[in-house]
């Protein structure tokens, strides 16, 4: 009985493949960081895409298609984004792309995504220079690194009162252009800048070296610039691993400053990085808690269940990200006439995909020629003694 119980199980599990691979294969792909330091971010919005495509794989199945899932990992480097941007353009069944996450990675792959007419949408990056170009494949769910440029700007002079600022990047691209932004802006304002200092990102291969390197890190030359100059204020754009790592040197060096963060400390992951480091710090960002949308609140409880572990706001712009997707191919494909799309169809319904406020997590969607959403927002958060970030004020955005 064991014998034929089993042989039944296996005939099964060959027999339903083999139907669904008769269907014609429509993949959507997603490119995060799935190794190296911000993997942890990686992780949630890989789970919360697939959790969605799952969901809608019988509606697709019903169409007449195969509903797929690929991933493809970028680390947070560039090089890496060219890679996989490549790969995906290579599988003709990847008809539309949910990231980059991060704007380095993003501005580099969007190039041979563009050349491969494979639309992109990225959740987070914010880099300016992402959608200037005008791409018709580019699309995005956050606001601009020039609209977090001057909302932090207002921040560190009206709310803070600061009359001198240094700025710090993580060398990045995008860490750079946003700091220079708000240099700009300061000037302005008539605040005195008090340096734009660069380090070296901080790379880590697993938790344990995390916990190393912070104490390892070489920020001498950031340090003695904040203590020679004796800033009111500084401010820090870049990544949240780096961040945590000059958090816990400032602190072991005895400086107690203000510190204002961009939109990538907004991770749970930097909290649990940074730990008591990260109590009463500020942080302009693009992407807001989960208990600041209204219509989260199932999921976020959905999710914990489901992992043991809490959603992040980025998790839930991957989510509508991934519904975006999903409609430009219900889209694409009844313009299709029920047949499988092209690329140049799905990416042409992308751009024009206009989704109501009560439909997702994260309000109204759609975007302008330039692939920018058209109602964003920008948030000043603090985060509390328990680790937990907390809205102060929201600045909406509007884009024509």
């Amino acid at each position: 009985m064991k014998k034929v119980i089993l042989l039944s199980l296996v005939l099964s599990s060959t027999v339903f493949p083999a139907r669904a691979q008769d269907l014609p294969i429509i993949t959507v792909g997603y490119m995060a960081p799935l190794s190296g330091s911000l993997s942890g971010i990686g992780e949630e919005v890989r789970n919360v895409a697939l959790k969605a495509l799952n969901d809608a794989r019988g509606e697709f199945k019903k169409l007449g298609f195969d509903l797929r899932f690929k991933s493809f990992d970028d680390a947070d480097q560039a090089e890496k984004a060219k890679t996989q941007a490549q790969a995906a353009v290579a599988d003709p069944n990847v008809l539309v792309l949910i990231g980059p996450l991060y704007s380095d990675s993003a501005v580099t792959a969007s190039d041979f995504l563009f050349s491969g007419k494979l639309a992109m949408l990225s959740p987070t990056a914010t880099a300016t220079i992402l959608t200037d170009r005008g791409l018709i494949s580019v699309n995005r769910l956050v606001a601009r690194d020039d609209a977090q440029a001057d909302a932090a700007v207002k921040f560190l002079t009206k709310t803070l009162g600061a009359q001198s600022v240094t700025l710090i990047n993580d060398s990045t691209s995008a860490g750079r252009s946003l700091t220079v932004q708000i240099a700009s802006g300061l000037r302005d304002a008539g605040v005195k800048v008090l340096g734009n200092i660069g380090t070296t990102p901080i790379i880590f291969n697993n938790t344990d070296e995390r916990l190393q390197v912070l104490g390892k890190a070489d920020f001498s030359n950031v340090l003695s610039t904040i203590k020679d100059l004796k800033p009111n204020v500084v401010y820090f754009g870049g990544q949240y691993d780096t961040a945590a790592a000059l958090l816990s040197n400032m602190k072991k060096a005895g400086i107690s400053v203000p510190f204002v963060g961009s939109d990538n400390l907004n991770s749970s992951s930097f909290y649990r990085l940074a730990r008591e480091n990260a109590k009463n710090i500020y942080i302009t960002s693009t992407v807001a808690p989960p208990a600041a949308y209204p219509r989260a609140k199932s999921f976020a409880a959905n999710y914990q269940k489901t992992f043991q572990k809490e959603v992040s706001g980025v998790g839930l712009l991957a989510f509508d990200a991934t519904q975006v997707a999903l409609e430009a191919l219900r889209t694409a494909i009844k313009q299709a006439g029920g047949k499988k799309p092209t690329r140049s169809s799905v990416m042409a319904a992308l751009r024009k995909v206009n989704i109501e406020g009560t439909k997702t997590l994260t309000g109204d969607i759609a975007f302008n020629q330039n692939g920018d959403r058209v109602k964003s927002m920008v948030y000043i958060l603090q985060v509390g003694n328990d680790l937990r970030p907390r809205v102060g004020s929201v600045i909406p955005i509007t884009l024509k």
